[in-house]
C-alpha cells in the first residue's frame, strides 16, 4: 500500500500542492481558483460554427469564447444565437481555447454521474471482482440516458452509501436545470470543485494518506470537506509551524531540462508543443545500459507526473541488445504507469528504438502555470 502525504501551503500568493508517494515527490500542483474552474457549468450562447474542423464556439461570458467539439454536442445541428449547457473540460493554454462539453459530469465521492450520457464503467484500479460487482449496479441503476462511473473510493462503501450519492446528484442536477431555465446566458450555474476539494477528492482515498498544511484558513478547508467526505478510513490531518518540502526549489528543479540520476546518467526533457521527448543518456555512469534504462524509465515517469506532461511523449531510451529487454522495460513501465491518476496509454516500442506512450490532458503543464503565474504578477 502507497504511503501517501498532501501537502498544501502559499508560494508567490498562490496555493501550492505536493503530492508525495513513499517519501518521492511525485507532483507539483499549482492552484489559480480565480480562473475559469475544470468542472464549471455554464448557460452559453453559440457564437460561431466551424464544421470543417468539426466544432463550435461558445461565449460563457469570459474573455475568449470556448472551443466546444462538436463530438462533444448533444444535437446534431446546433446555429448561431442558441443558448446550450456547457461545462468546463480543459483550461485555456498557450494558443488554446478554454474547452467545453454539452455532456455534464457531476462529481461525488464514490461515483460520476453523467445526466446526458448512456454509459456505465467501474474504475480499472478496483479489483476484478469488485469491478464487475459495481459495474452491475452502475448498469442496473441507470435511467434511460443516465451514465454512471464508480469511483476507486466505492471500494470502501455500501450499496446504501453509493444509492444516496447518486440519488443526491440526480437531486443537484435537477436543481441546476430548473435554474438554466430562468438566467439569461452567458451565466455559471455550477462551480467546480475547488483546487483543493479537487486533490483531496482524487487522492484522499488511496493508500494511507496524511494532509499537512501551515495555513490555518488552508487547514478548516480541508476540515470543512472532511466534515461532507466522511471515509472509512480518513486521512490524518497536521497543522505544522513549518513543512518540510521547499516548494521553490521542487519547482525551480522541476523546470530544468536536465536531470540527474544517482548514477550519473541523465534526462534531457524537451516540451513542444505537440510532442515531449525524453533523451536518457549515458553521462558519467558506468552501469550497464539495461541498469541505466529501468533507472530512467522510472525518473521519466516521476518527471512526466511532476511536471504534468501530456498528449504525445516519446523516450529514447539507450539502444538495448535484444528484444527482451525492451520487454522488460516496457512491462515495468505499464506497471508504473497505472500508479498514475491521469489516463496513460502505452505504445511500445517503435521500429527505431523509440518509446511511444501518451497521457491524458488536463490542465496546464508546470511550466506554463508558472508562465501564467509570472504573466498575471506582471499585469
Amino acid at each position: 500500500m502507497r504511503l501517501q502525504n498532501i501537502t498544501i501551503s502559499s508560494w508567490n500568493n498562490e496555493t501550492v500542492i505536493a503530492i508525495t508517494e513513499n517519501d518521492t515527490l511525485m507532483e507539483l500542483i499549482l492552484c489559480n481558483d480565480k480562473e475559469v474552474s475544470l468542472g464549471n457549468i455554464y448557460k452559453g450562447i453559440v457564437k460561431d460554427k466551424k464544421l470543417g474542423i468539426g466544432a463550435y464556439f461558445v461565449d460563457i461570458g469570459i474573455e475568449h469564447d470556448c472551443f466546444l467539439p462538436a463530438s462533444d454536442t448533444l444535437y446534431s445541428k446546433m446555429e448561431i444565437g442558441d443558448d446550450i449547457l456547457v461545462q468546463v473540460t480543459k483550461k485555456s493554454r498557450p494558443y488554446k481555447h478554454v474547452q467545453v462539453t454539452m455532456k455534464l459530469s457531476m462529481s461525488g465521492e464514490y461515483l460520476v454521474y453523467l445526466p446526458f450520457s448512456k454509459y456505465a464503467a467501474a474504475s480499472k484500479k478496483l479489483q476484478e471482482d469488485e469491478r464487475q460487482h459495481w459495474l452491475t449496479f452502475a448498469k442496473t441503476h441507470i435511467r434511460e440516458q443516465e451514465g454512471l462511473i464508480i469511483r476507486t473510493a466505492a471500494a470502501t462503501a455500501g450499496y446504501e452509501q453509493v444509492e444516496g450519492e447518486l440519488q443526491s446528484l440526480r437531486n443537484e442536477t435537477t436543481q441546476l436545470l430548473n435554474k438554466s431555465e430562468k438566467v439569461k446566458a452567458p451565466a455559471l450555474l455550477y462551480t467546480g470543485m475547488t483546487c483543493i476539494e479537487r486533490i483531496l477528492n482524487t487522492y484522499s482515498s488511496s493508500g494511507r494518506t496524511v494532509i499537512q498544511t501551515d495555513h490555518m484558513n488552508i487547514n478548516q478547508q480541508i476540515k470543512d470537506w472532511m466534515s461532507t467526505n466522511r471515509q472509512k478510513d480518513p486521512p490524518t490531518v497536521h497543522l505544522e509551524k513549518h513543512l518540510q518540502i521547499n516548494f521553490k526549489r521542487e519547482i525551480e528543479l522541476a523546470l530544468k531540462k536536465v536531470v540527474w540520476l544517482k548514477d550519473g546518467s541523465y534526462l534531457l526533457i524537451e516540451e513542444g508543443e505537440a510532442l515531449t521527448v525524453i533523451d536518457v543518456n549515458t553521462g558519467k555512469s558506468s552501469a550497464q545500459r539495461l541498469t541505466i534504462n529501468e533507472q530512467a524509465m522510472i525518473e521519466a515517469m516521476r518527471q512526466i507526473r511532476l511536471r504534468n506532461l501530456s498528449g504525445m511523449i516519446v523516450i529514447d531510451f539507450l539502444r538495448m541488445s535484444s528484444f527482451e529487454e525492451q520487454k522488460t522495460i516496457q512491462k515495468q513501465l505499464e506497471k508504473i504507469s497505472k500508479l498514475d491518476n491521469k489516463t496513460v496509454t502505452v505504445f511500445g516500442f517503435t521500429k527505431m528504438g523509440l518509446f511511444e506512450l501518451t497521457r491524458k490532458n488536463e490542465g496546464r503543464t508546470l511550466k506554463e502555470m508558472i508562465g501564467k503565474m509570472k504573466l498575471t504578477s506582471e499585469g
